[in-house]
């Protein structure tokens, strides 16, 4: 598969993005993971729980532990974006949500 450079920068610049989405809201006193839409998500895409470890380079006991605690740190919140493909609506309504 070729990836073009637009694309590229493009994935760059939303973790850019992301990584200031996610500081002004722990800032503003923590974030909440909703797992049952980032669980639902996953099974839309046919992604498990390993190989989306897989795909963001961390264990499938990190991704079991974050879906029970809803704890992912932030760096890692782009990269499951990515890997999900979620629309800026999914990636608030999963990262950044009042549950």
């Amino acid at each position: 598969m070729k990836t073009c450079k637009s694309q590229l920068k493009s994935v760059d610049l939303l973790k850019v993005i992301w990584y200031y989405l996610v500081t002004l809201k722990v800032t503003k006193g923590g974030q909440t993971v909703n797992t049952n839409k980032l669980r639902g998500k996953m099974a839309e895409n046919g992604i498990t729980i390993g190989r989306l470890a897989e795909l963001i380079g961390v264990t499938s006991n990190t991704v079991s532990a974050w879906l029970k605690s809803g704890n992912i740190k932030s760096k890692h919140m782009a990269d499951i974006a990515a890997v999900l493909n979620l629309s800026p609506e999914d990636t608030i309504a999963i990262f950044f949500s009042d549950k």
